[in-house]
Order: structure tokens, then sequence, then C-alpha cells
């Protein structure tokens, strides 16, 4: 492997949402690429130029996590109803869709459902408990770095 400095890693903006319920379970979503349970998450989109010679823009790391939320919970999301926490996650990681070695910056939120998910087609909305999340597979690894960097 190569060293971090020996040459700049593609970087990945990444916003990834934890959905808890009142008994503190986590909904996870399975993604078929990765062939593992994940978080909802989504790489920051760049959006087409509003005027004829305007710049792209970057989506905003709060736009971004309710776009993948909403893909589970199946409903929009109003992204204030986010919280954003503070997570210091290790940024240089190996994808486990293309192998390739990334600097990933995560912004993680946090939300709270109050209601049944009912995720749109091609997802699968899983309520998974705090011990179950130790035992199951397969599981993204991402999910337990993001966990285990939130505050308590």
């Amino acid at each position: 492997m190569p060293s971090k400095n020996d040459f700049p890693y593609p970087l990945a903006d990444v916003s990834v949402v934890v959905i808890r319920d009142a008994e503190g379970r986590v909904l996870l979503d399975y993604n078929d690429n990765w062939g593992a349970f994940t978080l909802p998450m989504s790489k920051r989109h760049v959006l087409p130029p509003a005027t004829e010679h305007g710049q792209p823009l970057t989506e905003t790391p709060e736009v971004a996590a309710s776009r993948a939320a909403a893909e589970l919970v199946g409903r929009p999301l109003d992204p204030a109803t986010l919280t954003r926490v503070d997570a210091a996650i290790d940024p240089y990681n190996q994808s486990g869709r293309d192998g390739q070695w990334k600097r990933y910056t995560y912004t993680v939120f946090v939300l709270t459902l109050t209601d049944e998910p009912k995720p749109l087609p091609g997802h699968v909305a899983v309520w998974v408990t705090k011990s179950e999340l130790k035992v199951l597979q397969p599981l993204s690894p991402t999910v337990a770095r993001v966990l285990s960097a939130l505050p308590n």
C-alpha cells in the first residue's frame, strides 16, 4: 500500500445520516453495489450552472444528507430536521466498491424517526439494535467507523 503522502488520493465529500428511533435502534439500507448493509449516505453532487455562463455548484452537506435519508424513509425531508454532529473519522480508506484508496470527508448528521420508514424502490429499511450491530453481517465497515465516532 502506498503511503498517504506518496500521492494525492481522490477526494470524496460524503454526507452520512444516522437515523435512530425512540428505542435507539439504527436504520440501515442494503447497498447492492457494496454487498452490505449501510447507513444512508451520499456523495455531494455537483449541480449544473443555474445560468448559461454560470459556474456549477456543489450541493450542501445538508441537501446530500436529506436526499440519502429520503430514499430510506420514503418521503421528502426538511434539511433543518437533521442535526449535524462533530464526528472525527479517519479520512483515508479503501473503497469497498472499486478498491481504490480515497480521502473521504464525512459530514455526519443524526435524525430521530418517529414514524415507520417506507423505503423507495431499490431500498430496504432494517432497524438494528446496538448489540446486533456488533455481530450481524454483512455490514459496511463504514457503519462501525461512523457510529464509533459519534459523541455520546
